[in-house]
């Protein structure tokens, strides 16, 4: 009578099974399986005996053969006969969750630049891991992307314009190895940091981001742009909306090194002429006397 020999033993993480097919007026068939029980995914799996290899499976968890009884009580399976002990043999397994960064070839440091990785699972279980390539000084970059390369094929997975970081995500495949897009595993990664400076922001100050204190009714703050090269300067008016005339107005402009007042008289507005500095912010005509705070005061107004 036929009887299956199971292997003598399974790695962990695997399972043998057998499962006798009955089929009334035939001979006796018996389905035999080595597959993995837990997440891992092989580059191949088969199932052997002594006298050569059954069947074996590509890029799976499990491999199953159908074994045919023969006259002489040994089984059979295609031109294998007279089949003894078999065997489970798993080969290159790995999983979604095995991925990990620190194997992969990395950017080199750049000075004033930073390589970033965070891990996290997505909803089918596997790892996924962002990467980040950022500048950390003060300059914009034509072009920042991410590069990754498998060895023959290079591509660029991420990318910005006029800025200063990028992040892509990499995806852990059932192999072990990372992907993103069209391109599978990758073993190297790049950041990729192209025309670079510290940007002049001389033209991008906001004159909302200084306070303003309180004023009285009929009185307006009237900020007006003035043209000045590349650069911004901004006319930062007291003025009155209620068609009276001031004896003075007072314009007090506090900065981080004292305070400045300018006057207006027997006028419905009084002005201070704020600079915008290449750092973005705006001054009274030098780059130590950085802009805080605004008053206005209307005085003998008719």
């Amino acid at each position: 009578m036929c009887m299956v020999t199971p292997p003598t033993s399974n790695p962990a993480g695997t399972d043998f099974t057998s499962v006798e097919q009955g089929t009334a007026g035939k001979c006796k068939e018996t389905l035999v399986t080595c597959k993995r029980t837990d997440d891992l995914t092989c580059n191949k799996v088969s199932i052997q005996t002594s006298t050569g290899v059954l069947i074996d499976a590509a890029d799976t968890k499990e491999a199953s053969a159908l074994l045919l009884c023969q006259n002489d009580g040994t089984y059979s399976f295609g031109t294998i006969t007279n089949i003894g002990q078999l065997s489970c043999v798993y080969e290159e397994c790995a999983s979604c969750t095995s991925c990990d960064i620190s194997k992969l070839t990395l950017p080199m440091p750049v000075a004033g630049a930073n390589f970033l990785n965070l891990d996290s699972t997505t909803a089918d279980g596997c790892k996924q891991t962002s990467v980040t390539c950022e500048r950390t000084d003060s300059q914009r970059c034509g072009t920042v992307a991410v590069v990754g390369s498998n060895g023959p094929i290079m591509g660029n997975l991420a990318s910005t314009v006029d800025g200063n970081t990028v992040t892509v995500s990499l995806t852990c495949q059932a192999d072990g190895t990372y992907s993103s897009g069209s391109l599978n595993n990758i073993n190297q990664l790049d950041c990729l940091y192209e025309t670079c400076a510290v940007p002049n922001l001389c033209a991008e100050c906001d004159i909302n981001a200084i306070s303003l204190a309180n004023l009285p009714t009929g009185a307006i703050f009237n900020p007006t742009d003035i043209p000045s090269g590349n650069c911004k300067v901004t006319d930062a008016s007291c003025a009155r909306n209620d068609g009276k005339l001031c004896a003075q107005i007072i314009t007090t402009v506090d900065t981080l090194i004292g305070q400045w007042r300018f006057y207006g008289y027997s006028s419905d507005a009084g002005h201070a002429y704020l600079f915008c500095g290449e750092n973005g912010l705006y001054d009274i005509g030098a780059p130590s006397a950085i802009v805080t705070s605004i008053t206005c005061e209307y005085i003998n107004c008719i």
